[in-house]
């Protein structure tokens, strides 16, 4: 059942609720779907405030390849793939970094307070899985194979 899901290119069922959230300064929930290209805003009581759909063209192409993988993995039941965000992290403007998972180059996408595609950060040839921003100009990743700390400026 899993694999014929993957296969017609959709999420299957375990994984549909597979989210990570996270707060931003005013007390506002990000959430974001680990396999699907949108993110979520909601109130402090839960209201939903704002859907966005990531719309970048190198997001769309890293999400259709994300497809691809799963669909054409021999064995799709260890599910690589299917966590495409990995970490997330805000800064105290309200920005949202999203980590993909990409194991061979930290890749970060960044949006802005209102949803909207900002850039992109490139950054070490590291298995990065964890982000956090640091005194509000710094972003610092941890590696998971090598146990690295990196710091990283940000502008």
């Amino acid at each position: 059942m899993i694999k014929k899901q993957i296969k017609e290119g959709k999420i299957p069922d375990s994984f549909k609720n597979d989210l990570l959230l996270i707060n931003d300064q005013s007390g506002d929930l990000l959430a974001v779907h680990r396999a699907l290209n949108k993110l979520k805003r909601f109130s402090s009581d839960g209201k939903l405030l704002k859907e966005t759909e990531i719309k970048a063209e190198e997001y769309k192409e890293i999400y259709r390849e994300f497809l691809r993988k799963n669909q054409s993995e021999a064995n799709p039941s260890i599910f690589w793939g299917l966590i495409y965000v990995h970490d997330l992290a805000v800064d105290k403007t309200g920005n949202l970094y999203l980590l993909l998972n990409i194991p061979s180059q930290m890749t970060i996408y960044v949006f802005s307070n209102e949803g909207q595609y900002m850039g992109k950060l490139l950054g070490v040839e590291d298995s990065v899985f964890r982000i956090e921003i640091y005194n509000g100009n710094c972003l610092v990743a941890l590696s998971q194979e090598t146990q690295f700390i990196y710091r990283f400026l940000l502008n």
